[in-house]
């Protein structure tokens, strides 16, 4: 089965931050992403894992 694939802006309205911090997230590694066609996208279990930290 294939996993929801979320982007920037609907992980920034999850965590209620701006998209900025979205991608400053992703430079320091605090959250992985995968890209796919030049575009970033999450993973549900990375957004969790995250999210459980």
């Amino acid at each position: 089965m294939k996993e929801k694939l979320y982007t920037v802006k609907e992980v920034a309205e999850f965590f209620k931050v701006s998209p900025v911090t979205i991608y400053d997230w992703v430079y320091r590694k605090k959250l992985k992403s995968t890209k796919i066609c030049g575009s970033i996208r999450f993973q549900e279990n990375d957004i969790l894992v995250l999210l459980k930290s």
